[in-house]
């Protein structure tokens, strides 16, 4: 199962992965940009918009060793082009691990990240009922 959704994270998967320290920019992301992060335990970075996104990246380096691995585990569902859910897997430099699902949308060029939402590794289903929430919204 894919769709441009997961080929556009996988592509960016791969570029993150290659880097030793955080982007200086942040391409691909849109002016309207959302991130909701609703992870219940550890870490957590509630709602951030375009203009704090680098913000959030870069504290994915913060805390690792130099090196962070971006892998996109699984798919777990997909909704038209713009639309999906997959787990994600973050190794940092030390060998630690995070997991959790995210549920992207794509703008309807699909050029640029208009959504993110983090949930647990355990919520899959309040990661699917985001999906179809997000898929009512495009529908329209």
């Amino acid at each position: 199962m894919s769709n441009a959704a997961t080929e556009w994270i996988r592509l960016g998967y791969g570029a993150m992965s290659r880097l030793t320290s955080p982007p200086a920019l942040s391409p691909g992301i849109a002016d309207d940009f959302v991130l909701d992060d609703r992870r219940s335990g550890g870490a957590n970075f509630g709602t951030v918009d375009a203009s704090g996104w680098a913000e959030f990246v870069s504290s994915i380096w913060d805390v690792s060793s130099g090196h962070v691995q971006f892998e996109m585990r699984e798919i777990v569902a997909t909704r038209d082009q713009r639309l999906a859910a997959y787990i994600e897997v973050l190794t940092y430099g030390g060998g630690e691990t995070s997991e959790s699902i995210m549920c992207v949308s794509l703008d309807p060029g699909l050029q640029m990240l208009e959504r993110l939402v983090i949930f647990d590794l355990e919520d899959l289903g309040g990661a699917i009922a985001e999906l179809d929430r997000l898929y009512a919204q495009v529908a329209d």
